[in-house]
């Protein structure tokens, strides 16, 4: 999937058991960060880094799995705009159980912005993806894309900006249905363009 995106040159960083990418070296060269990871541990240093990457108008898009990372840092929620509960959690004096996943899920995704720079000359679609249900969404987001299916959250893709900085969430992404899935490929190279600000 990267390699179809011609015009971009991409560095991957793995991560291993903790945010190794969230380092003011990497973070230097990026002009958009795309997280595809379920990282669990970061370090102070780490957790700072990517804190002021995004307080100096970082670009971050974060995809699939990434919703499931660093479940003990709060900001990094309010970075990507929303989370996936590994576990029950009560917030604000109400429970809320831990998100559900499903494999292989044929959901229909609505188009709900189709004039933003991340969405534009999209229509609806079908993608066979994991579906995810229970997610915690920052109401403030801008919904980009939703779904009726009963077995996710019906939002599923949006974008938020803090302060200059642009960011982007899309849920799908779980393998290679949506890599090799034209609209997934579309939304992906318009949300790293828009985060970037060349769009």
């Amino acid at each position: 999937m990267w390699k179809s995106f011609a015009d971009f040159e991409i560095r991957q960083v793995e991560h291993k058991k903790t945010a190794e990418a969230f380092s003011k070296d990497v973070l230097d060269r990026c002009d958009v960060l795309v997280l595809y990871d379920m990282a669990q541990k970061s370090t102070e240093e780490e957790r700072k880094a990517l804190e002021e990457y995004v307080a100096r108008g970082g670009a971050v898009v974060a995809l699939h799995h990434c919703l499931a990372s660093h479940p003990s840092w709060p900001q990094y929620e309010k970075i990507i705009g929303g989370r996936y509960l590994l576990n029950d959690e009560t917030r604000d004096g109400r429970e809320i159980p831990k998100s559900s996943y499903k494999h292989d899920v044929k959901l229909r995704v609505h188009v709900a912005d189709p004039a933003h720079p991340v969405t534009r000359g999209l229509s609806d679609f079908e993608i066979l993806d994991e579906a995810y249900k229970g997610l915690v969404v920052d109401p403030k987001v801008h919904v980009l894309l939703t779904t009726d299916n009963p077995e996710n959250s019906p939002t599923i893709g949006w974008a938020r900006q803090e302060g200059k900085a642009r960011i982007v969430l899309i849920q799908l992404g779980h393998d290679n249905h949506a890599f090799a899935d034209a609209n997934y490929r579309k939304i992906l190279k318009q949300a790293i363009l828009w985060t970037a600000g060349r769009q």
